[in-house]
């Protein structure tokens, strides 16, 4: 099996169950409050390793009572963290999130030592992407970097997945050719603003030099253009929601990992969406991640 290369975020996460998303002002009583591994990079290459893909990231972590675990329990989830520096002079990532009774949720990260994440340490690591079959990447690390890591696969003929996510404002020019952005209805909105549906944002954004572009759309499934084409996937049949957290990172890890299998992309995206399904169904962010046996006792054979 071909590899995956994730340049990302690694935090530590703190989980605070409420019965609904405090509005401004209102205190509420916690149910249960817990510490769990997240970060959208660390999430994305361990939702690959424990599907059974072959998966290298490439992350900045703290030299504190974190970063240690942080390393440790990717590795554990068969992720190869040989790119992964521990900074004395940054604290580990760590993200706060309130998840609903509903399993809605909000978070706010404090990004630490993924601001340190620099061109320099990934073009120490290029040695990983030679023989890749794909990258990924997003935004809760320096831009600066991501069009680095772009500009990189663009020279080693790596496919690039962007997840743009917490959506910025980017440099379309430096990020021409890159083979999928994957942003959900949200992030859309904020990368091509104004009025229009969907269909209509996806393909200005295909416009700018995205080669695919695939809209995750939570339980309305996901929407893919490439070229003159258009193509829905509606979500797979429900199961029971309890905490929304990592869907989209389970879903991008397991669209990567189906084409490394051998999948179409159409069967990739399908096996994506039967991953993220599960991953709502369970707590935490990569507490949740499933494995293959997991996702095929829910929905069947792959």
């Amino acid at each position: 099996m071909k590899k995956v290369v994730v340049v990302g975020s690694s935090n530590v996460d703190t989980v605070i169950r409420v019965p609904h998303i405090p509005a401004e002002g209102e205190t509420l009583l916690a149910r249960s409050v817990e510490i769990c591994f997240g970060g959208k990079g660390a999430n994305q290459a361990a939702a690959v390793a424990k599907l059974g893909g072959n998966v290298s990231v490439i992350a900045c972590v703290g030299q504190d009572s974190f970063g240690q675990a942080l390393v440790s329990n990717l590795a554990d989830c068969g992720v190869d963290t040989g790119g992964v520096e521990q900074l004395a002079k940054a604290q580990s990532g760590a993200a706060y999130i309130y998840v609903a009774d509903q399993g809605e949720n909000n978070i706010v990260v404090n990004a630490g030592a993924n601001n340190c994440l620099s061109r320099e340490l990934v073009g120490r690591c290029r040695h990983l992407f030679e023989g890749a079959e794909l990258c990924i990447t997003q935004l809760e690390t320096p831009l600066d970097t991501l069009y680095f890591v772009a500009s990189l696969c663009r020279e080693l003929d790596v496919r690039l997945i962007l997840n743009p996510a917490p959506a910025a404002e980017l440099d379309f020019e430096q990020l021409r050719g890159t083979w999928m952005i994957v942003p959900n209805e949200g992030e859309l909105g904020l990368l091509v603003p104004g009025e229009g549906d969907v269909a209509t944002k996806a393909r200005a954004l295909h416009q700018k030099g995205f080669e695919h572009v695939l809209v995750t759309l939570g339980p309305q499934g996901c929407l893919h253009l490439h070229g003159a084409s258009k193509q829905a996937y509606p979500a797979c049949h429900a199961l029971a929601v309890k905490d929304t957290t990592a869907a989209g990172d389970s879903f991008i890890g397991a669209l990567a990992f189906g084409l490394t299998k051998g999948l179409a992309l159409g069967q990739a995206i399908e096996l994506a969406n039967k991953a993220a399904s599960v991953t709502v169904s369970r707590a935490g962010a990569q507490p949740s991640l499933p494995t293959l046996a997991e996702v095929e006792e829910a929905y069947g054979p792959i």
